[in-house]
This record gives C-alpha cells, sequence and structure tokens, in this order.
C-alpha cells in the first residue's frame, strides 16, 4: 500500500495528476465517523503535497528564469563590442577592395556617451575579453 501511495506521489510531482485512491476503505467495516476523518486526512494530506509540490516547482522555474536572464544581461556588453568589431573588420575589407589597402594598427570603438554608461570595472573586465579574443 504504501509503495503504490509513494508512486502516487510521484506521478504527482512530475505532472500526472490524479486524485487519491483508497479501496481499502470501500470493504472495510468501519466506523462511519473514523472513516470520514481518515478520508478527510487523506485528502488533506493530498492538497498540501500538490500545493508544496507546485512552490517547489514555480521557485524552481524562477531561479533558472533569473539565473538565464543574468547570464544574458552579463554577456549583453561583449556581444555588442563582438559585433561592431566585425562590422569595422568588414568595412575596412569593402574599403579596401576599392582603393589601396592600408595597414591597420588598430581598430577604435565608438559610440555616444549616452547609450553605455561603463564604469570602470566594467571596463576592465571588457578589455579583458576583447583581448582575449584578439
Amino acid at each position: 500500500m504504501w509503495t503504490a501511495l509513494l508512486l502516487q506521489s510521484f506521478e504527482n510531482s512530475i505532472g500526472n495528476i490524479q486524485a487519491p485512491n483508497y479501496p481499502e476503505f470501500k470493504g472495510k467495516d468501519l466506523n462511519s465517523f473514523l472513516k470520514g476523518v481518515q478520508i478527510f486526512l487523506i485528502w488533506f494530506v493530498w492538497f498540501a503535497n500538490q500545493y508544496i509540490i507546485l512552490v517547489i516547482m514555480l521557485n524552481f522555474l524562477i531561479s533558472v528564469i533569473s539565473d538565464t536572464y543574468v547570464k544574458i544581461t552579463e554577456l549583453s556588453k561583449m556581444h555588442t563590442y563582438r559585433y561592431r568589431s566585425q562590422l569595422n573588420i568588414e568595412f575596412l575589407s569593402i574599403r579596401d577592395k576599392f582603393r589601396k589597402p592600408l595597414k591597420v594598427s588598430c581598430i577604435l570603438l565608438v559610440t555616444s556617451n549616452d547609450k553605455y554608461q561603463i564604469e570602470e570595472s566594467d571596463y576592465s573586465d571588457m578589455k579583458e575579453e576583447i583581448v582575449e579574443l584578439v
């Protein structure tokens, strides 16, 4: 009996929700009050289990989404500068097809001050990432 209840709880937690089944009480000759209390406790534990599983799963979902958002926002500046450097390289290769190629010793990344506010710590991290890429 306990293994069946354990398996049913596991199935409920992964989404195969079924109402509790208590065939043991149907055939037995018990006091009707005692039978009612036991059935009430079965349903109470079932609803408590469903509620706890729901809260745990929603907390897990929220944590996964927030971790993903943090990773994306951390990498957004790096990707911005990576794409800008790729555009600069493409521009230089196209420009060199139409006129005599020049030797390029550095590439400047230019942006407006309004759009990006870079703090000193952000700049040092970004500089290290650009140096790694180059």
